[in-house]
C-alpha cells in the first residue's frame, strides 16, 4: 500500500486516470453539449474519449476529439444521445442500450451517461453484442426445446398406453419392502392418470404407492428393483382378481431404466390375454410368469 501510495504522489491522479482508461476494455468519453441562442441542445462534441472508444476508428483517440457525435456514430446513435440530453436535464445516472448501425462502431452496447456539469456529459459503454447474440441463441434452443417437449407430451397423451416416469432411490441397496413409499411419479402421460381417475398434473411429485395402492406398489417395486439391478428393462404381467375367481384387471408392465435415478414404466392393456386363463384367490394381485428380459 506504501509503494502504491508513493507511486500515485508521483505520477499525480490525473496521469493515474489517463493510465487506467487507456487500458480498460470499456469505452469513456467526455462530450461537450452545444447550445442554440435559446439554451437548447442541439448536439454534442467529443471532448475526450479512450483507447477502447476510439479504436473501432481510428488507433489514436485525439484525432476524434472535437467531432460531433451524431456525425460520428450515425443516426442510430439517437437513443444514446437521449441519454445524454436527459442526463444533462436530470442530474440523474442514465442507463441505455443502443445498437449501432452503418459505421465502423457497429454492434449493441450497454452505456451509462452522467452529467457532469451544466454543458458536460461523462458516458462510459461496454460492447454486448456477443452477449446479446448468445442470449438469442439460448432463447432459440429453448424455444425448439418447449416446442419438441410440447410435441412429445402431445404424442405420449395420445399413446392408449399409460406412461409413466418415476424417481428410484438407489434400488442396488434396497429390498422391495424397503421401497415402499419412495417411488415418485415425474411424469405421467394422460392415459395413466386417467386410470386413476386424475389429471396429469395431479399425479406428478405423488407417491406411487398412494396411486395405486400398497398390493400393486409392491408388484411394481418389486419389477423396478429387478430392472435397475440389471440394468436394462424388465417385464412382467400382473392381474387382479375379482370375487369369484374371474379376472378383474390385467396389465403388461414394461419398467425400463432410464439416466438420473429415474426409469420409465409402460403398463398396456392384458385384459384380453389373461381373461379365461388365470386362477387364484379373490381380490388377490398376482403375477404371472417369471420376469423377463424386454
Amino acid at each position: 500500500m506504501d509503494c502504491v501510495a508513493a507511486t500515485a504522489t508521483a505520477i499525480g491522479p490525473a496521469d493515474l486516470l489517463a493510465a487506467a482508461l487507456s487500458v480498460t476494455p470499456d469505452g469513456f468519453a467526455i462530450h461537450r453539449a452545444r447550445r442554440d441562442a435559446d439554451g437548447v441542445v442541439t448536439g454534442f462534441t467529443l471532448e475526450m474519449i479512450n483507447k477502447s472508444g476510439a479504436a473501432p476508428f481510428t488507433d489514436d483517440p485525439a484525432g476524434l476529439v472535437g467531432r460531433d457525435v451524431e456525425t460520428l456514430l450515425g443516426p442510430s446513435c439517437a437513443p444514446m444521445v437521449d441519454a445524454f440530453r436527459r442526463a444533462l436535464a436530470t442530474g440523474r445516472l442514465q442507463r441505455v442500450r443502443t445498437t449501432f448501425s452503418g459505421t465502423a462502431a457497429a454492434g449493441t452496447t450497454d452505456s451509462i451517461a452522467m452529467r457532469i456539469d451544466e454543458n458536460l456529459v461523462l458516458s462510459t459503454w461496454r460492447d454486448v453484442t456477443d452477449q446479446i447474440v448468445g442470449e438469442q441463441i439460448l432463447q432459440e434452443t429453448l424455444r425448439l426445446a418447449n416446442e419438441r417437449a410440447a410435441l412429445l407430451g402431445a404424442a405420449l397423451d395420445a399413446a392408449d398406453d399409460a406412461l409413466v416416469v418415476l424417481e428410484v432411490p438407489d434400488a442396488a441397496d434396497l429390498g422391495e419392502a424397503e421401497l415402499e413409499g419412495r417411488l415418485r411419479v415425474v411424469h405421467a402421460n394422460r392415459s395413466a392418470a386417467l386410470s386413476l381417475g386424475l389429471e396429469p398434473n395431479q399425479v406428478a411429485g405423488s407417491r406411487l404407492d398412494q396411486l395405486v395402492g400398497r398390493h400393486w406398489g409392491a408388484e411394481l417395486g418389486g419389477l423396478v428393483v429387478a430392472a435397475v439391478r440389471a440394468g436394462e428393462p424388465r417385464s412382467r404381467r400382473i392381474v387382479v382378481l375379482a370375487p369369484g375367481g374371474g379376472v378383474q384387471d390385467a396389465r403388461h408392465l414394461t419398467v425400463t431404466p432410464m439416466p438420473g435415478a429415474r426409469v420409465l414404466l409402460v403398463s398396456r392393456d392384458a385384459f384380453a390375454d389373461d381373461a379365461g386363463d388365470i386362477d387364484g384367490a379373490d381380490g388377490a394381485v398376482r403375477a404371472v410368469g417369471a420376469d423377463d428380459p424386454r
